[in-house]
């Protein structure tokens, strides 16, 4: 009995070392492996492409068309088809153009026209719609300020832009162009430039947030053109004053 009892209690000393050495050895394997793995990577990488924290926005495609006089209709009908084609052809839906081009009559024109600021009355019940008087105070500050060459103002990029999203939160004007400095982003150093205005939207619905929208005259006559593409306000280094 003492013999057996003193074979249960010795320590297995071969076995009790085993555990220590079999764990630094698993981990030396691992740290091997790592750094085998981190020194097969390529020296270099291909550098990310800057992002600018407030990039130029795609608009839809309709807002880069360019907008038609109205067509010419019968004298009695022709002022509904300039509302169509000019008081609202930045907001109507295709759903509601296809369903006025339909009408026949001019009452069911009219009846059209009312329901159209109705459902977009922000105070249904009241005498006034907001929406409604902005629409139109829009279209006169883009008449009245934006005009170039020839175009009303709601027909040109700036007057369609401050149509349908209002005033711009910042603007950047650079209405000249000349020497200015290009921001990192864009390659950095001392370019010149053709007259050109940033417009920053804190937030547009369905757009996004911090939103900047360019135009740019390369004509120099007035008319801003919207563009996506920042190098379209630089001049050809070799021509900077055409």
């Amino acid at each position: 009995m003492k013999r057996i009892r003193r074979l249960l209690q010795q320590p297995e000393g071969p076995r009790a070392s085993t555990t220590p050495v079999l764990c630094a050895a698993m981990l030396t394997l691992a740290a091997a492996l790592t750094l085998a793995g981190w020194q097969s990577k390529p020296a270099s990488e291909p550098a990310r492409p800057v992002t600018p924290a407030a990039p130029l926005v795609k608009l839809p495609p309709a807002l880069l068309a360019q907008a038609q006089p109205a067509p010419s209709r019968d004298s009695k009908a022709e002022p509904y088809y300039r509302w169509l084609n000019q008081d609202v052809v930045y907001i109507i839906d295709d759903r509601e153009r296809a369903a006025f081009e339909r009408l026949r009559t001019n009452e069911e024109r009219k009846h059209f026209i009312a329901q159209f600021w109705l459902r977009r009355d922000p105070t249904p019940g009241t005498e006034r719609n907001e929406f409604q008087e902005e629409h139109y105070r829009r279209i006169k500050y883009a008449n009245d300020n934006f005009a170039a060459d020839g175009i009303a103002g709601w027909r040109t990029d700036r007057g369609r832009i401050y149509i349908v999203y209002g005033p711009a939160d910042e603007i950047e004007s650079h209405p000249k162009g000349g020497s200015y400095v290009r921001p990192p982003q864009e390659g950095g150093g001392v370019v010149w430039t053709y007259p050109f205005e940033d417009w920053k939207y804190l937030h547009i619905a369905n757009v996004g947030d911090n939103v900047i929208i360019e135009f740019v005259d390369k004509t120099q006559s007035g008319d801003f053109r919207i563009t996506g593409n920042p190098s379209d306000k630089y001049m050809p280094a070799a021509n900077p004053n055409p």
